[in-house]
């Protein structure tokens, strides 16, 4: 993950815009938050997981125009307490506060726009829920779906405050049967679009030709 983010900070150039999503585990202690990839072992947070300040540092690195970041990093399936064999308690989630820290480093570099958009709130004792069904947790799901037409603007824009009022309708609505789910946002900056719908391209008539 951080060789990607790294790569993409070489590769990124003035007025690009740069999607970052991330679905797994977070955790979090008195001291830290973190990301917790696969092969994530408590017992050596320093070489297997990702704390806030790495991550920060490395969307600081990423200098271009708009930046959204998504992050699936409370799921069910991994809302456990943790402790390590040093001592430490590992809570599950990242916190909210961590998570809008994020925006707030990564946009003190320039004036640029930068966007978190987060599947639930942690420090309200929240996780994230998946659907066998849907095969996606809600969040990233409902994110999908707004992407691909749902959230658009009249001019056919997707962008990150459209998205994340979307999603922040959507996922309560779906999971309320299950539990308490609602994605917050923390936007530095300005509204920005990351992605335009495609015009339809027109439906042949019985005749043959254009509608």
């Amino acid at each position: 993950i951080m060789t990607a983010l790294q790569n993409l900070a070489i590769r990124s150039r003035g007025n690009d815009t740069a999607v970052i999503f991330f679905a797994g585990h977070g955790m979090h202690t008195d001291a830290s938050n973190y990301l917790c990839p696969s092969g994530a072992n408590p017992d050596d947070p320093t070489n297997t997981l990702i704390s806030k300040d790495e991550l920060s540092d490395a969307l600081k690195a990423i200098k271009i125009a708009h930046l959204a970041v998504f992050l699936d990093a409370c799921h069910a399936g991994g809302a456990a307490e943790i402790r390590s064999a040093r001592g430490a308690t590992f809570q599950p989630g990242m916190q909210d506060g961590a998570v809008r820290h994020l925006g707030a480093t990564a946009d003190a570099v320039s004036s640029r726009n930068v966007a978190i958009i987060a599947a639930c709130g942690v420090d309200r004792g929240e996780v994230s829920y998946e659907s066998s069904e849907l095969q996606h947790g809600y969040f990233t799901y409902y994110l999908l779906e707004g992407l691909h037409s749902s959230a658009a603007d009249a001019e056919r824009n997707v962008t990150v405050l459209g998205l994340a009022r979307f999603v922040s309708q959507k996922v309560p609505e779906a999971t309320q049967s299950l539990g308490h789910q609602h994605p917050f946002h923390h936007i530095d900056g300005r509204d920005f679009s990351i992605g335009t719908l495609r015009a339809r391209a027109p439906q042949p008539t019985p005749n043959g030709g254009p509608e």
